[in-house]
């Protein structure tokens, strides 16, 4: 097979009946490392051969509908060593194709099969082995995700996307410094990522038919959506990051406040990051850092997201120590203007988040532990409320300890 696709004395419409018959009668479906890395050695000798590219890019979707959709992680052995760096090229290959000839030319697909683009995506989402193996493809990577990420992209895979980037968390902090990434790289990957709460339509008959719009019923994608929302916010620590970042990214952060599930996933998600960034840095080193992040956040007039983040710096996995006296005294001076900002109501949001992270059982009731009573302590000392007198008053607006 490779050397007929090799011989320039062969057209590939003489190959293209072979490989349909194959793919219709199901009769050499991939499963066995060995006949996937087949495959993926016929998709390189295409995509690498001298006809014309229409030609290429058509036997190349062709082979990879043969290397079918991944049911799991064990049916493919060392997925990113072998198979990643040709699913990259096959993808941007298929890009480059359309935006050269955007007409397609390939037979229309039966309603059960998937679009070739969208298998060599669900692969990717597979986890990679070691770091050293998404370094090596990270200008490529980022570079498919800005194309395949846009609300406007033709596959309607936008929900793949954020799986993506969901299951390469770890890394996304770590991007600017691979070799072959760039600001403008940086910068047009947070352009297309958007507000990740705006989803495009999905495709007809694709893994994305099924993930509608966050929030109706049989979603499935809101997760990896909120975990985007998430990484963005700690994104906000990094100098490489900071200034690439648009309103539009934390367009959705108002109204993550109100609903508890949502909220955790992103703060779980900013944790995680900040946690990466952060490292063993000292308190003060720490302090700065935060403060750059909020400061960039109002200047993008991100309020919402100014919320999120000083949830964040009062949560029960916060990070962050304010030890000298100008970090507490910023620390306070920020507090107290959000809650003059979005009245009391907002502190019973804090309260709540740092009772239910620190909380354990007694019996059938929960109660908050020590550590969060030193926590909510610190917190009215900062604001200068006390919760007895509001109790004493009748008022309901803050459930105490």
């Amino acid at each position: 097979m490779t050397l007929a696709i090799a011989s320039v004395n062969r057209s590939l419409a003489d190959i293209n009946p072979f490989l349909s018959i194959l793919d219709v009668l199901h009769l050499a479906r991939s499963g066995a490392g060995d006949v996937s890395m087949g495959y993926v050695e016929w998709i390189e000798a295409i995509r690498c051969s001298n006809h014309p590219m229409e030609a290429r890019r058509d036997s190349a979707k062709l082979v990879m509908r043969l290397l079918g959709d991944p049911e799991s992680p064990s049916t493919v052995s060392r997925c990113w060593v072998t198979h990643v760096p040709m699913l990259l090229q096959f993808l941007e290959f298929c890009e480059d194709c359309h935006q050269h000839n955007p007409i397609p030319t390939s037979a229309p697909l039966e309603p059960s099969q998937l679009e070739p683009e969208i298998i060599a995506l669900r692969y990717l989402r597979l986890e990679p082995e070691e770091e050293a193996h998404v370094r090596c493809q990270a200008p490529l990577l980022a570079s498919v995700l800005t194309r395949i990420m846009r609300l406007d992209d033709r596959l309607r895979s936008r929900a793949l996307g954020f799986e993506l980037l969901s299951v390469l968390r770890h890394y996304w902090p770590s991007l600017p410094l691979y070799e072959g990434i760039t600001p403008e790289t940086c910068a047009g990957l947070v352009e297309a990522i958007g507000n990740p709460l705006q989803m495009n339509e999905p495709q007809p008959f694709s893994p994305t038919g099924e993930l509608k719009h966050v929030g109706c019923r049989g979603c499935s994608c809101g997760a990896d959506l909120f975990n985007a929302v998430g990484m963005l916010l700690g994104l906000t620590l990094s100098d490489a990051w900071r200034g690439h970042l648009r309103p539009s990214n934390f367009a959705s952060c108002p109204g993550i406040m109100s609903r508890e599930r949502d909220r955790s996933l992103v703060l779980d998600a900013t944790s995680r990051v900040a946690r990466i960034l952060i490292g063993s840095a000292e308190a003060q080193v720490r302090s700065a850092m935060l403060t750059k992040a909020v400061d960039r956040l109002k200047g993008l007039g991100s309020y919402g997201a100014v919320q999120i983040i000083f949830l964040h710096v009062w949560s029960s996995d916060g990070i962050y120590s304010f030890d000298d006296e100008e970090s507490r005294k910023w620390l306070k001076r920020e507090t107290v203007g959000l809650f003059n900002t979005h009245g009391m109501e907002y502190l019973k949001v804090i309260a709540m988040h740092i009772k239910e992270g620190y909380s354990g059982m007694a019996g059938a009731e929960r109660v908050p532990g020590l550590q969060a009573l030193c926590r909510l302590s610190e917190l009215y000392q900062v604001v200068e409320w006390n919760p007895g007198q509001e109790e004493a008053s009748g008022s309901s607006t803050i459930d105490v300890v």
